[in-house]
């Protein structure tokens, strides 16, 4: 886990330090567009309407751009039919040829009186915390004069390059320019002649109602839907008196234009060019009906806050089995980007999406990672350390489930085979190095493989000896009874062999086999250095004594009355025969043991 909350760290610390450029800023648009368009079109207040010249209006009044005559009679027209106010998304920098033009179109503005006409800042290379340009282009001052008030139409491109937020105001020299939108709002609220009210890097107050913005007085645009989503209607329906009094009277009405080729649309979540008077439009939609976007410095801590929190979540999730782990990083996944979307659909926060994901995803991998890999690095030792002494079976199973290994001991009934070969140590002297050890490699081969396959583990080799446990590390349903086969299918294992064994140098070769069940600690015991997974308790020394006194008792297999009472129903079944002995004095134990001989298939 301590991966994953380095990496959760280092997330956070590169979100703060980000910025609003980069990569990261345009990764963040992505998901904020995302965003908008499943949260779907938005209802409209119905207060504002758009004009547009657009081909057609092109195509029936004249050359775009119009005179300024055209214009006053448009006013005119559009003031005959009751508008609360008009806006101009239209820059009327330089006076015509013509002055009789400029003067009505002056006069026209004068006469409806509730005008807002546009400005535009021209910006150096110089950056300020509140945006401050070189200089205002300003309508010639004829129209100026008769406006109501001004209003800047300046956008400023996000990492993505889109117009993504507004910047509410513009300083001018000492005083401030409200943004066209904000203009608007003003005059339609009556608070256009109140001074503008703000706290740069908190925000403006607009009517009493607080707009938080970031430090530069901007806010994100509240893109209510793609084009036409706004009311709409061409300036040559106006012209041709088409337009009704009714779809005017009172509203808010921006007037643009949209003419092919001339510039002036705009890439948003829902379209890939939007005029920018619609634009505008939706942001006085939005700022009078106060549904605003959030994102400020409060939102930005909660950006830190939600990745780090989303890293910590992932770190602690990876830590589950894999297949869990995937399941529960993918379902932390959808939980923290519907949150983030729902804090944006339903309370108009824009909480960045992109690094929590990330926090999700690389923590959450990492950490999956690094256990996948020490999982593979058990699974290797496991089978290293099992493979000769268990059945593959047997050994995939410890690996799907190394908790079966865990360090120190658990005490667990188990059941113990102890096999030993009679006389080795004069065999030892008899035979040379070579031939000894060529022998006993074959003897333990087979052996083995019959501990193997009645699903025992070869504890250790003691010598000749041999320890095998029944019952651990994997459980079994049976396990004195897989002990009892196995040491019958050890002795035959031993008489099958008779050839190879005399070509080997030993004839005859005899084994003895004691099989006990009890209770003993198993697990893993040594030091620091080497630990070994083992069995140890007073049972084990049962069965390795009742293997000693195999001879004495003239038996190959012994098994002590414990394991006896766990077996003899199902020895009966399978027409096996075990003859009682009754009690045997074993060599250091001071109360005899109840012993039977088993001695294979009934005749």
């Amino acid at each position: 886990m301590r991966i994953g909350l380095l990496l959760t760290a280092a997330l956070v610390i590169v979100q703060a330090l980000a910025g609003d450029g980069g990569w990261a800023a345009r990764l963040e648009a992505l998901t904020l567009d995302g965003r908008f368009l499943l949260r779907g079109v938005q209802p409209v207040s119905g207060e504002v309407l758009v004009l547009l010249a657009d081909d057609a209006s092109v195509e029936r009044l004249g050359r775009w751009p119009w005179p300024r005559r055209r214009m006053a009679e448009l006013m005119d027209r559009l003031a005959a039919l009751g508008p609360d106010l008009v806006a101009f998304d239209l820059l009327f920098p330089e006076a015509e040829p013509d002055p009789g033009g400029d003067a009505a179109f002056a006069q026209s503005i004068a006469r409806f009186g509730r005008v807002v006409l546009a400005a535009y800042g021209e910006f150096g290379g110089e950056s300020t915390p509140l945006p401050a340009p070189e200089r205002i282009v300003r309508p010639i001052p004829a129209l100026a004069d008769a406006a109501a008030a001004l209003g800047h139409v300046n956008l400023f491109p996000d990492a993505a390059g889109r117009p993504s937020r507004e910047a509410l105001v513009l300083r001018d020299g000492d005083n401030l320019l409200p943004s066209l939108a904000l203009a608007v709002a003003r005059l339609r609220l009556g608070i256009a002649e109140e001074p503008l009210r703000l706290e740069p890097g908190l925000g403006l107050d607009l009517d009493g109602e607080w707009i938080a913005t970031d430090g530069a007085l901007r806010m994100p645009v509240n893109y209510l839907g793609p084009s036409g989503t706004i009311d709409t209607a061409p300036l040559t329906d106006l012209w041709s008196g088409r337009l009704e009094a009714g779809r005017v009277r009172g509203r808010v009405v921006l007037v643009g234009a949209a003419v092919t080729g001339l510039g002036d649309r705009f890439p948003t979540p829902y379209d890939d060019a939007l005029a920018g008077v619609e634009r505008h439009a939706m942001l006085v939609d939005t700022l009078l009906t106060a549904r605003l976007l959030r994102q400020d410095a409060v939102t930005r801590l909660g950006d830190l806050g939600v990745t780090a929190l989303a890293g910590l979540v992932a770190s602690a999730l990876a830590g589950l089995p894999p297949v869990a782990a995937l399941a529960a990083l993918t379902g932390w996944a959808l939980a923290v980007a519907g949150a983030i979307h729902a804090a944006f659909a339903l309370e108009g926060l824009v909480l960045g999406m992109a690094f929590p994901l990330a926090a999700v995803l690389l923590p959450g991998g990492a950490v999956m990672a690094q256990a996948f890999r020490r999982s593979r690095a058990e699974g290797r030792r496991i089978r290293e350390a099992f493979a000769q002494y268990l059945h593959p079976d047997l050994v995939e199973n410890l690996v799907r489930h190394p908790e079966a290994l865990r360090p120190g001991g658990e005490e667990r009934v188990l059941t113990v085979l102890f096999s030993d070969i009679r006389g080795f140590t004069g065999l030892s002297e008899r035979l040379p190095p070579d031939r000894l050890i060529a022998f006993l490699g074959a003897y333990l081969e087979a052996m083995t493989a019959e501990i193997r396959r009645h699903g025992g583990y070869v504890d250790k080799f003691i010598g000749d000896g041999i320890l095998a446990v029944f019952g651990a590390p994997v459980a079994r349903a049976e396990p004195a009874l897989d002990a009892c086969r196995c040491a019958l299918a050890m002795q035959a294992a031993v008489a099958a062999g008779a050839e190879r064994w005399r070509d080997l140098g030993v004839d005859p070769l005899r084994v003895g086999i004691g099989v006990h069940t009890g209770p003993m600690v198993i697990g893993n015991v040594g030091g620091a250095g080497r630990l070994n997974y083992t069995v140890l308790g007073d049972a084990v020394n049962v069965g390795a004594r009742l293997e000693s006194a195999t001879k004495a008792a003239g038996a190959d297999i012994l098994i002590s009355d414990a394991t006896h009472r766990l077996v003899a129903e199902r020895l009966a079944a399978e027409g096996m025969a075990a003859r009682p002995l009754g009690p045997l004095s074993l060599p250091g134990r001071a109360v005899p043991v109840a012993a039977w001989a088993l001695t294979g298939r009934r005749s």
